[in-house]
């Protein structure tokens, strides 16, 4: 997978992923693809028994004809108590007229207690509730190692899918398909209310911030990178954002 960064945003990139070595955040967010996470990506952690969450995001994309809107409703519920572990189970109906994308996926995943030393780790999947787009199954472990920092990676791979069906992870083969595997990387530094997020989902590079006012509630903003099916189809994603419930 190529990556298109500028020297200042690789520089950015570098700095934060190496910072971010470190704790775990005050809030585990779902991620854009469905499972708690970062941006794009699933980290280890999970939501907690009879946790609920429901998020709303919206952001738009220029293409060659226009723009459209990109909208993505999801929810999650924790359904383990355990000592390092948990699970969850969820929806998410991502809704892309540009890229004849409105069909249900579903996910889930289980945190693996004690595998490793630094961490936990987390198996799941997501999966497309029509053939034409992708399903993804990952692996992916979190990091803690200091009160504000957290380094989340892993990878996984992507099955089924027409070739140029929607794959939340991965880059794109000559071909048109998506990569059969793809490697995921992420950060986050807490400050206060705010969590500062950046991660790369095997195809491209996004970040962004969530504020939390209260334990129940959160706003987001985010902007995603391009890979190479947004430079096929000569599409660019601008600033989105969103909002999180939790019951």
């Amino acid at each position: 997978m190529r990556s298109h960064m500028s020297r200042t945003q690789r520089l950015v990139a570098l700095g934060t992923l190496c910072l971010m070595a470190v704790c775990g955040p005050a809030w585990a967010s779902l991620s854009l693809s469905g499972p708690t996470g970062l941006v794009t990506i699933p980290t280890a952690l999970t939501l907690h028994q009879y946790e609920f969450d429901l998020s709303m995001d919206w952001w738009s994309v220029k293409a060659p004809g226009g723009r459209f809107t990109f909208s993505d409703p999801r929810g999650a519920v924790g359904l383990m108590k355990g000592e390092g572990t948990g699970a969850e189970i969820g929806l998410v109906k991502p809704n892309a007229s540009g890229l004849a994308l409105t069909d249900t996926y579903v996910f889930g995943k289980y945190r693996i207690p004690g595998l490793l030393p630094g961490g936990p780790l987390a198996v799941g999947g997501i999966f497309s509730t029509d053939k034409h787009h992708y399903s993804s199954i990952f692996l992916v472990g979190s990091s803690a190692i200091a009160r504000s920092f957290a380094l989340h990676y892993g990878g996984g791979v992507n099955v089924y899918g027409d070739p140029l069906g929607w794959s939340w992870f991965g880059g794109r083969q000559i071909s048109g398909r998506a990569d059969p595997g793809f490697a995921l990387f992420g950060a986050e530094f807490d400050y206060k209310r705010f969590k500062f997020n950046i991660d790369y989902n095997g195809s491209y590079l996004s970040y962004g911030v969530n504020f939390f006012p209260d334990g129940f509630f959160s706003l987001s903003l985010f902007k995603l990178g391009r890979g190479d099916l947004e430079r096929t189809l000569g599409l660019t994603s601008q600033f989105g954002f969103g909002a999180t419930v939790r019951f």
